[in-house]
């Protein structure tokens, strides 16, 4: 007994504890088999009702990679070395990086351009936001009618009752259905799950929230140094014009006085005149050619 109670401190168990303790248990388990057995009857029972009637989910995934990457240094290198003013070649826009554009996705304003986009369902174009409605059972409830959006492509033009829907849809979606969160473990890998009752529902869903957003992504990037490239073109195009139309008056002002006398210089200033605008439009068109290709190069680099 005295080596039983020093077994206990320690927190140790005798084989023969062991086995009578097995038997206790045994023994239990005799005396309630039939609630035992009646659980797992109820259990089997309620399982198979379960997986019966529940309707099976369909889960659509989308994973890319934001590629962000701007290495100036080595590619902007060779336009350097012809001497081109690259100045800030920098082509940031609204956003930058995998949060921002994680946030972008679940936003409402991305989310009521995708329910408004139109898609192949059934052999005809319908818009999403009836699809939903009807994938969901909200078309069921009153005042949630399909064909409330027939024709509407802007957000900014809802009337109340289409602003009150709309965000039921979106509320929806953003709880019970989308997941957006970055791969564990990876740099600016982003995936993007949409789950519904409807197979192709979630995938059609998928396809255009991923490539609505993107677009809207790229375009907010590159909106400025877009703006700046088209200003340069429609420059560049007009003092190409200018140089141009020059040329041909300087070489008119020559032809004009094919034998000019030498004493009388008079004759000399309109084709000297026109040089001068021949040289300075051709000084202007180098600038603005070297600026614009920087842009484009800028632009081509700051594209995600």
């Amino acid at each position: 007994n005295q080596s039983m109670e020093i077994q206990q401190d320690r927190g140790e168990i005798s084989l023969k504890e062991l086995i009578l303790r097995i038997k206790e248990v045994i023994a239990f388990l005799r005396r309630k088999w039939i609630i035992i057995l009646l659980l797992i009857v109820i259990g089997a029972v309620f399982g198979f009702v379960w997986a019966k009637f529940k309707k099976p989910k369909y889960m659509a995934q989308s994973v890319f990679v934001l590629d962000e990457s701007n290495n100036k240094s080595s590619q902007l290198g060779g336009l350097a070395a012809l001497g081109l003013d690259l100045g800030n070649s920098s082509a940031d826009g609204l956003f930058s990086g995998s949060k921002n554009i994680i946030w972008l996705y679940s936003s409402r304003p991305m989310i009521k351009r995708t329910l408004l986009t139109s898609v192949m369902h059934n052999g005809r174009k319908e818009l999403l936001i009836d699809w939903f409605m009807e994938t969901s059972k909200l078309s069921k409830n009153p005042g949630f009618a399909k064909g409330q959006f027939q024709g509407i492509t802007d957000t900014a033009i809802l009337n109340p009752v289409q602003n009150a829907l709309i965000n039921e849809c979106y509320g929806m979606i953003v709880a019970k259905y989308l997941k957006i969160k970055e791969q564990d473990g990876t740099d600016n890998m982003i995936r993007v799950e949409v789950t519904s009752s409807d197979e192709l529902f979630s995938k059609e869903f998928t396809e255009t929230l991923v490539n609505t957003v993107n677009q809207f992504y790229i375009h907010s990037k590159t909106l400025k140094i877009s703006e700046e490239i088209n200003v340069l073109q429609r420059k560049a195009d007009s003092v190409r014009y200018k140089m141009d139309n020059a040329m041909y008056q300087a070489a008119s002002a020559i032809d004009a006085a094919p034998n000019a006398n030498p004493n009388l210089q008079v004759l000399r200033v309109a084709p000297q005149r026109k040089g001068v605008d021949v040289n300075v439009s051709t000084a202007l068109y180098i600038v603005l050619a070297k600026n614009l290709e920087s842009r484009k190069m800028a632009l081509s680099q700051g594209t995600p």
